[in-house]
């Protein structure tokens, strides 16, 4: 089965548009507003290797109010995770919004260890001509778990029967390289927004990710 392809989705009038998401990274939804699912095959509006549907990304961005929110939360695990959600009205048709966060964990030699940080600025906001700006960057160094790791007793040890090999407490394993899931996002979007007057509007957006 195809995993659905992320993706944010620009309505032009009564056209729609994808721009899409840089592929590969472990995505957390801390400055997400909502999240849409478009099931099934999708590759007549999104190109080859969409079959298995889309994911829309909407992300929150700045509005024409002043807000604060934090949050904090504590679980088994020595889970830790902070998210803030910050908003200024900088103007009579501008505001800027921050969303940040850190998340850490570390429950039987498996952990999760990740920052990101989201700026967004918009001005003409209710005007025919509407501008974005905005800065993501996302990075991770979180464990990988492949349950209950085993060695061999020796190095010249053949096959893998589980009669030679020797279980480790993955409380006091020692991971390897490969058990670390360590990557990340970096990108930059510019966006300009035109209204026309019979209700149709346009939209071009240019993003430089990393």
């Amino acid at each position: 089965m195809s995993e659905p392809t992320p993706s944010r989705m620009i309505s032009i009038g009564a056209l729609t548009v994808s721009l899409r998401d840089p592929a590969f990274y472990d995505r957390d939804t801390f400055s997400y507003e909502r999240i849409e699912v478009l099931r099934g095959s999708a590759s007549m509006l999104f190109g080859r290797g969409s079959t298995g549907g889309v994911v829309n990304q909407v992300q929150k961005q700045a509005v024409l109010a002043d807000s604060n929110d934090a949050s904090f939360t504590a679980g088994s695990g020595s889970f830790l995770r902070f998210a803030g959600d910050f908003n200024v009205k900088t103007g009579r048709t501008s505001a800027l919004r921050l969303n940040v966060m850190k998340t850490d964990a570390k429950n039987a030699g498996n952990h999760v260890d990740k920052q990101g940080l989201a700026l967004k600025y918009r001005w003409g906001i209710g005007t025919d001509d509407e501008v974005s700006a905005s800065s993501y960057q996302l990075r991770n160094n979180n464990g990988i778990n492949y349950g209950l790791p085993w060695l061999r007793q020796a190095s010249r040890q053949p096959g893998a029967n589980p009669s030679g090999m020797i279980a480790i407490d993955p409380r006091n394993h020692h991971a390897a390289d490969s058990n670390y899931n360590v990557g990340g996002a970096t990108y930059g979007t510019i966006s300009w927004t035109h209204q026309f007057d019979n209700g149709g509007e346009m939209k071009t957006t240019l993003r430089h990710a990393a």
